[in-house]
């Protein structure tokens, strides 16, 4: 298992890799070809329909942390059981999220008869009958992706995104050099969650050998994993408004033009945060496993710390050589219209940093169902979010937007989170932060200062800006080898890209 979880956790870094590589080919194409205002506006309508991915009610980490505990005590009757009531469950929520649709998609117009024109209007009525049941197909299947990840089956899971990717942007780089518009990129999409859907459903019930069996609706049983997962669904609404939000305030504040340059923007902090997941996200069974067996607060402290220390590694070189190459990246991938994305994408990915070096924590929490207290602080967090995104587009554009973003994150996720991780989950913060410091800090500032040596080399375009990133790239290996990593580190991360480089 512990292969599952190595390689698993390489395969998402691949697949983060291969998203990046994707989107530096694929976003000013598809601008290209549809024009920045389409683009936008495709953009702003999967934007509005991703408030339905909240309707999942957060039963995905329900799956996964039950499961878990099941196979940990070895209790299949258990399991079927529980896994007949999530599919009863899902069914009612398939019939909401259609309500909920139909409900928004009769208002479109009212919603954004300020900033779209009738044309557009029309154009994203019928975007959005297609991408409403994506977003349902993909709430239903969502259940099977946590069962596969509570069977620590991480490289298969992993290994399937990936085939997906591949296929979608070679399907859709003839499309759009075929002419075709956004239609038809829905439609695609579509077609893909459709039969991916029926590949998990393959893989869970004939080679897991998963049963589904209702033996008894256990009411009080079902209060309680309600209990656990009204939390967990209280912040993916926070999760949705967070992210979602800025662009539906913008496409209804200043139209769809500037929703496209704010959704390139995004596209950098969602990288950053799906780096960082990409080892937090396999540690919830794992989590799961250690309340189960009742290990001790010092241990979730060394959880804590092991994949903080991680996350530093593999988000410091993401995030200092955006702040020195960031702005002439964007520049020469999008062109001068797309400048405004820098300070936006920078101040997001600041403001991230802390929170994804202690994202595990999120999985201790759930483990512990010691969740809610985050949900409501979150919660509290979208309201704030909100209301200054509102105040500060009007006053600031785009930037406002990130601005309030911004202050709701550091409220939240930094303030109250750590007050909460120190009061009620006894995690020794005075350690965590020492041990993840431990001479990663230093080796940080001894790169941010190279860095700025580098930007200076006199040579521009691409190659230029290639070569830059291949100096700076290796010096931070460099730096983090002799300064930054403890003994076991550099066997993990240095010995594993040796023994890479040498196969």
């Amino acid at each position: 298992m512990k292969n599952q979880l190595k390689i698993g956790s390489v395969l998402t870094y691949l697949n983060v890799f291969l998203n990046i590589v994707v989107s530096l080919f694929l976003s000013p194409l598809t601008v290209s070809s549809l024009g920045q205002a389409q683009y936008g506006l495709y953009q702003l309508v999967w934007s509005t329909v991703g408030y339905m991915a909240v309707m999942d009610f957060g039963l995905t980490n329900s799956v996964v942390r039950y499961i878990a505990k099941y196979r940990e005590k070895r209790d299949k009757r258990s399991e079927e059981n529980f896994l007949s009531m999530v599919f009863i469950i899902y069914g009612v929520i398939t019939l909401i999220v259609l309500a909920a649709g139909a409900a928004l998609y009769f208002n479109l117009q009212n919603i954004f008869a300020r900033s779209l024109s009738t044309g557009e209007i029309t154009l994203a009525r019928r975007l959005f009958v297609i991408m409403l049941f994506n977003m349902t197909m993909q709430i239903i299947l969502n259940v099977f992706p946590a069962v596969i990840n509570a069977y620590e089956r991480f490289m298969f899971q992993r290994s399937l995104t990936i085939v997906r990717l591949i296929l979608r942007t070679a399907l859709l780089t003839v499309l759009l050099l075929s002419g075709f518009q956004s239609m038809a990129i829905a439609l695609m999409d579509t077609s893909f969650t459709v039969i991916f859907f029926v590949i998990q459903i393959v893989y869970v019930f004939i080679v897991l050998k998963v049963r589904v069996r209702l033996n008894s609706f256990d009411t009080a049983f079902f209060k309680e994993v309600f209990s656990y997962s009204f939390f967990v669904f209280l912040a993916m609404i926070v999760d949705q408004v967070n992210w979602k939000v800025d662009q539906f305030i913008i496409g209804q504040r200043l139209g769809a033009s500037d929703v496209a340059v704010y959704s390139i923007a995004l596209q950098f902090p969602y990288y950053y945060m799906s780096f960082a997941g990409a080892i937090s996200g396999v540690f919830l069974p794992a989590a799961s496993k250690m309340a189960a067996r009742g290990d001790d607060d010092d241990r979730f402290t060394d959880l804590m710390i092991k994949t903080g220390r991680a996350q530093w590694f593999v988000l410091g070189i993401i995030l200092l050589g955006f702040m020195a190459f960031g702005k002439q990246f964007l520049l020469l991938w999008m062109g001068d219209n797309f400048a405004q994305g820098y300070p936006i994408a920078l101040m997001l990915m600041l403001a991230l940093t802390i929170p994804l070096f202690q994202s595990v924590g999120i999985s201790v929490q759930q483990a512990k169902r010691k969740h809610a207290f985050r949900s409501y602080v979150l919660l509290a967090m979208a309201v704030i979010n909100v209301i200054l995104t509102y105040i500060f587009v009007g006053m600031f554009g785009m930037i406002g937007a990130a601005v309030g973003t911004v202050i709701s994150f550091i409220l939240g996720n930094i303030v109250a989170m750590n007050v909460y991780y120190k009061k009620a989950l006894n995690i020794d913060l005075k350690r965590f932060f020492t041990s993840i410091s431990k001479g990663m800090l230093m080796a940080s500032v001894i790169t941010v200062l190279i860095g700025i040596v580098i930007n200076m080399l006199p040579v521009g375009g691409w190659v230029g800006l290639g070569i830059k990133i291949a100096i700076f790239a290796l010096t931070y290996l460099y730096v983090f080898g002799i300064v930054g990593l403890d003994k076991y580190e550099k066997e993990q991360y240095l010995g594993g890209i040796k023994r890479a480089l040498k196969r």
